[in-house]
């Protein structure tokens, strides 16, 4: 998709526009990059036409990218050399196991970021001004998450993503892990900045940090919902993590659940922690793996995944009926499985409509 925005504003306009003192910034805008050449310059172009009655800093981590995305980045750079911030790294950190959410938050210097991965964009210019007053009207809010839409192949999906009803509203660690996937999109956060290196700090090594950020928020502060769209997800975007989640399915989906498991144990020992129920998260992580064994005519691993899943929580209607054909799903995979695929690409095609 081409760019959304005509006409950007000069660095000495946007200065203007705010009678402040750019140097303290109330808001840190933390966009985390690796090989987005192709999406990074609309994500920075929506993050300069944010319109807010306060001073912010744009801050970019590149994680050492090699296709020419440090480039793009610095041409905005050279341009707003005020507002935009980066971090070069000379080698890959993620790949050391290292979060680049981390290192960038503790160099930031806003109080509150708000975060969104370079493959990804904003499209409400009042995103950051509605959320920070939000999170302004009452202190005890370490965290503010929307639902957002997403984009596949240059075209916004119908329906929203990760929407809970048309309220602001308070939500606890448990509602967020009584949802099977994840309960609101990265690019929609906005945090206080001493809870998410908190978070960040009390979960090294979590194999995604999302759900671990937002349960950290909600138990040691509040956690809110607001209906108010301002963000967009790419869909299968290159280099993201779903990509790559894609390529060797089984044995990342294996690798993704035991880390996942592990962490897990490791959140029990925290205080408020201790008692919050993973069943309905688990379930869905083997469902996953149910589908992935399928899909490769294992049948045998997959009744044992699809067991554990069932057995964890129920959690679709699908899921149920798998779990009753399991043990005869060798005798009717050939009419069965691409009746299932034609009712996904139905759903899809449904929800473009």
């Amino acid at each position: 998709m081409g760019r959304i925005i005509v006409n950007l504003l000069s660095e000495f306009e946007i200065l203007d526009r705010v009678k402040a003192d750019w140097s303290s910034p109330s808001v840190t805008f933390l966009c985390t990059t690796y090989n987005q050449k192709d999406y990074v310059g609309q994500t920075i172009e929506s993050f300069l036409v944010q319109k807010t009655s306060f001073p912010y800093q744009i801050l970019i981590h590149d994680d050492k990218s090699t296709d020419g995305t440090k480039e793009v980045i610095e041409g905005y750079r050279l341009k707003y050399p005020n507002i935009i911030k980066c971090i070069y790294q000379d080698e890959n950190k993620y790949s050391q196991g290292i979060s680049p959410i981390l290192i960038a938050a503790k160099e930031s210097d806003g109080d509150y970021i708000a975060l969104c991965e370079g493959d990804d964009y904003w499209i409400n210019e009042d995103k950051i001004e509605n959320q920070f007053n939000l999170m302004m009207s009452d202190k005890s809010i370490s965290m503010v998450v929307a639902p957002g839409e997403r984009l596949r192949d240059g075209e916004l999906l119908s329906d929203l993503h990760c929407y809970y009803g048309p309220n602001e509203k308070s939500v606890t660690a448990q509602d967020i892990l009584n949802v099977p996937g994840m309960f609101a999109p990265t690019h929609s956060y906005m945090v206080k900045k001493s809870y998410l290196i908190n978070a960040e700090e009390a979960f090294i090594g979590a194999p995604v940090s999302d759900t671990f950020i937002e349960l950290y928020c909600a138990v040691f502060g509040k956690f809110v919902y607001s209906p108010e769209v301002g963000s967009v997800y790419r869909l299968a975007a290159k280099n993201s993590w779903s990509e790559t989640m894609a390529s060797n399915k089984i044995d990342n989906q294996l690798k993704f659940i035991a880390s996942m498991r592990q962490t897990i144990e490791k959140s029990r020992k925290i205080k408020g922690f201790e008692d919050l129920d993973w069943s309905v998260k688990l379930s869905a992580m083997y469902y996953t793996l149910a589908l992935y064994y399928l899909k490769e005519k294992e049948f045998n691993s997959f009744s044992k995944a699809i067991e554990k899943s069932y057995n964890y929580a129920f959690i679709f209607k699908q899921q149920k009926m798998l779990f009753y054909l399991k043990d005869h799903m060798h005798l009717i995979y050939d009419s069965f499985y691409p009746v299932l695929l034609l009712r996904r690409k139905l759903k899809v095609v449904l929800k473009r409509s």
